[in-house]
């Protein structure tokens, strides 16, 4: 970038400045997990907060993000069947910018499927996790 009058010098405070730049570092700030769990258990009569509740924090804790940035969404009474039946089951995907790797992945799985076996009665073997860090790859990015 050249600024007039001085060749070939970058202007500091004006790349600072660029709206593109304080919207990127926005951007990095507000990404969080994201939690979207999808069930065949009808959710009507169970108190859903303390699953809430402890999920979040399992979330925080295993991936290292503040619980404020944390999302879940719980969809009950899903048409869904593991195996060929449709006994208690549960698909879920979490994204997150960073901090997943082979052992958060395992802690993940672990953690939240005891967490649904619990409060839900899904058992472990019949809980599915996907996981995406939106940042693998992008390490030698331009963008």
């Amino acid at each position: 970038m050249k600024v007039s009058g001085q060749k070939g010098v970058a202007h500091k405070k004006i790349i600072s400045k660029s709206p593109y730049r304080q919207e990127k570092s926005r951007k990095k700030r507000g990404k969080m997990p994201c939690l979207d769990i999808s069930t065949n258990v009808n959710l009507d009569g169970i108190n859903t907060d303390s699953i809430f509740s402890e999920l979040t924090k399992a979330v925080s804790q295993i991936i290292g993000k503040p619980e404020k940035f944390v999302m879940i969404l719980l969809k009950g009474s899903v048409t869904l069947t593991f195996g060929g039946n449709k006994e208690p089951a549960a698909l879920a995907e979490i994204v997150s910018m960073g901090g997943i790797n082979t052992e958060v992945k395992r802690k993940l799985i672990a953690t939240l499927g005891s967490i649904l076996e619990n409060k839900l009665y899904i058992p472990r073997t019949r809980f599915v996790l996907k996981v995406f860090d939106t940042t693998m790859g992008r390490q030698n990015s331009k963008l």
